[in-house]
């Protein structure tokens, strides 16, 4: 007797290939993928501020601020997020490669609303 499939084989490549398709975002941890969802007018505004600030910030200096469209790829955790802003300074975030998730983040900021 077959005992049942218990995990997923739903990887993170599986989870990178499968989301480039999907109208909405979601995030992927230990094979399991969680739909995003939207925020308030609030929290853009917070996220836009934020992430404008960094901009100014960060001219002229090899690091680069995202928004939450951008993923996040954290290999030690199995998972992929889209945190709401962060920067990279890291040159291996800027390879062709890197193009759809980076991978070192200097700092990450989640907005609370």
């Amino acid at each position: 007797m077959a005992l049942p499939k218990l995990k997923s084989e739903f990887d993170v490549d599986a989870y990178m290939a499968w989301e480039e398709d999907q109208p909405e975002r979601h995030e992927y941890l230990g094979g399991e993928v969680f739909a995003m969802s939207g925020g308030t007018d609030a929290h853009y505004t917070i996220l836009l501020n934020t992430a404008t600030s960094l901009k100014v910030a960060l001219s002229g200096k090899p690091c680069r601020a995202f928004l939450s469209g951008m993923k996040l790829r954290v290999d030690r955790a199995d998972a992929v997020f889209y945190p709401d802003v962060f920067v990279t300074c890291d040159p291996r975030d800027r390879q062709p490669e890197a193009s759809l998730a980076k991978q070192h983040p200097a700092l990450i900021i989640e907005v609370l609303s």
